[in-house]
């Protein structure tokens, strides 16, 4: 992953960093240490550009919108959603804004916004890729687990990065 420019989902934390996962009560609240992907993709390579938006997760909505960066629109027809918790992964990817994304996904997180915007998604077995250092605001939840996996415009890319 030498020198490729990843995208990461909001709720991927970055050092120093606010990861609000689209609530405005997490604004200020900065993360102590960068995600354990975020370390991993850094170690092989991998430069994280920019950081995509979600729905305001406590709604789990497929509706693309939250109150601090607001409505993230599907590039491929304006008036639909982008869907899911990485709709801005799945959007940035569509409209060519990004090669290689990283989202979260518990019910279809990864996989309606791969399929609502026309790229590809891929949700691991939870647990395959670590899910330490990604926003938690369900905490005590333990009986389904999130995990984190890629998103790209084609299947070489999901490929490289697992």
């Amino acid at each position: 992953l030498h020198g490729i420019p990843i995208s990461l989902t909001e709720v991927l934390q970055l050092q120093s960093k606010d990861s609000t996962a689209g609530m405005s009560c997490l604004i200020g609240v900065h993360a102590p240490d960068d995600a354990v992907v975020v370390k991993v993709l850094k170690a092989q390579g991998a430069i994280p550009f920019i950081r995509t938006n979600v729905p305001q997760i406590g709604l789990h909505s497929i509706a693309s919108s939250n109150p601090i960066f607001g409505v993230t629109r599907n590039p491929l027809k304006l008036n639909r959603s982008p869907g899911g918790t990485s709709s801005g992964e799945g959007s940035l990817l569509a409209s060519k804004g990004s090669i290689l994304g990283v989202g979260s996904d518990i019910a279809g997180g990864i996989r309606i916004p791969a399929h609502f915007c026309g790229v590809c998604g891929l949700k691991p077995t939870s647990g395959r890729i670590s899910d330490k250092g990604l926003t938690n605001v369900a905490q005590g939840q333990d009986k389904i687990l999130p995990c984190i996996g890629p998103l790209s415009r084609n299947v070489v890319g999901l490929v490289e990065f697992m």
